[in-house]
């Protein structure tokens, strides 16, 4: 399973670290056909279409949401449901985390251990746990 950090996310993170930015009060979970790319943002992310019955979910940011696992990665704390499909929104491969409900930045994005097929009448849900996010250490690629 991949996972990224767009140039957004890393650029707001850094901000976050040394208190230059705030931490948003919430998150926009976004499915996807396909993993973005480090320059998506909001409005290219291949996914489903609104009219079909689909929205990015909010989650704020606090632990009732977000929760760190053994592996020390921040994963959903609980159950995610999304709104009921008017139409097949079929596979579905990736999350993203986005700043907006519609358009907006994308933070990180990550690949479903197993692809989500969606059909009429049948909501996505994620378990718990479902979702992933971290950093990886790459001491190599930080210049001073």
């Amino acid at each position: 399973m991949a996972s990224i950090v767009t140039s957004y996310g890393s650029d707001l993170w850094t901000k976050i670290l040394f208190d230059l930015a705030a931490v948003p009060t919430n998150y926009y979970v976004a499915l996807c056909e396909s993993l973005p790319d480090e320059e998506s943002d909001g409005t290219d992310l291949a996914g489903i279409e609104p009219a079909d019955g689909y929205a990015r979910l909010q989650t704020p940011t606090n632990s009732t949401y977000w929760a760190t696992n053994a592996d020390g990665l921040v994963t959903n704390a609980s159950l995610l449901t999304f709104p009921n499909p008017t139409a097949d929104w079929g596979r579905l491969e990736a999350y993203a985390l986005c700043t907006a409900l519609t358009g907006g930045e994308v933070i990180c994005a990550g690949e479903f251990s197993q692809p989500l097929y969606i059909r009429l009448g049948v909501p996505a849900r994620i378990s718990a746990g479902g979702l992933s996010f971290g950093l990886a250490t790459q001491a190599d690629t930080i210049s001073v």
